[in-house]
Parts: C-alpha cells; sequence; structure tokens
C-alpha cells in the first residue's frame, strides 16, 4: 500500500513509483480517507507532469525553487536585501510553496495584491524600523565610497 502512518509522525504519509520514478512525501493529514484522496490527486499529476519532464529534462516550476533561485542569483545583493527576502516569503505565505509558476492566473495575483492592501504597514512596528526601511528607499542601487 502507498499510504502508511510513521511512528514520528501523526501525518500518513505516500510512496509510490511511476515510470520508475519515485515520488514520497505527507499528506500533512491524519484521516486514511483524506491520505487517499491526496494520494491519488498526487499520482495523477505526477502522470500528467512525466512526459514533459521526459521531454524537456526539468521538472515543474514551484514557487518555492523560484524564490530560492531568484534569492541566491539576484535577491541577496540588493542593498536591501532584507526586504527582498521578506517580499519572498509574504508570496510563499500566500500561495505556498508547493504552487506551480504556471498554475498562478490573473486572479490568484489580483487576489495577492488585495490580501497585501489589507495588511497595516507599520502597525506595531517600531520608530528605527521605519527609518531603516524609509534610508533603504533613498539609497541608489550602486553605493560608491565616499571621500574623506
Amino acid at each position: 500500500m502507498s499510504v502508511y502512518k510513521h511512528a514520528k509522525t501523526p501525518f500518513y504519509q505516500y510512496d509510490f513509483v511511476v515510470d520508475g520514478r519515485r515520488f514520497l512525501g505527507s499528506t500533512k493529514t491524519g484521516s486514511k480517507k483524506e491520505a487517499l484522496g491526496f494520494e491519488a490527486k498526487v499520482r495523477e499529476q505526477a502522470k500528467k507532469d512525466l512526459p514533459s519532464e521526459k521531454q524537456t529534462g526539468n521538472a515543474p516550476l514551484t514557487l518555492d525553487v523560484a524564490a530560492g533561485r531568484d534569492w541566491s542569483e539576484v535577491g541577496q545583493y540588493h542593498v536591501c536585501a532584507a526586504d527582498t527576502w521578506r517580499a519572498l516569503n509574504r508570496l510563499i505565505q500566500f500561495f505556498g510553496k508547493d504552487e506551480r509558476l504556471a498554475e498562478i492566473s490573473d486572479g490568484d495575483v489580483s487576489a495577492r495584491v488585495a490580501w497585501r492592501r489589507r495588511q497595516t504597514r507599520w502597525a506595531g512596528w517600531p520608530t528605527r524600523t521605519r527609518n531603516r526601511w524609509r534610508r533603504c528607499r533613498r539609497r541608489p542601487s550602486i553605493v560608491t565610497p565616499r571621500r574623506s
């Protein structure tokens, strides 16, 4: 059986092979019925993705992988890298780390913008954080050394 409960976790795990490729992970549910449904969805999605993966040699791009790549190649070098890190985390928080980029629609983006606008900007933030944020926004992207 491809759905089982491991002794170290309260959640059911799935484990199956499709065309020689192994898929395993947590179903994040304690109900066997829900776990079997989750496993069936994952199995069906895996069967859909394997032909394109064989053609291109790449798995579908998820938001977590894309955000990690953006951070490592670009974001960590920004003047205010901490702001970039927070923005990427907000995207992952809203959409979920396993969301595929190809499945994000215009409606999803609009919902994310509305969600972000509902959040208060400075509620409960200390003054030094507000000032640091403003300082980062005024800096040029290329920092030149000061003359003595």
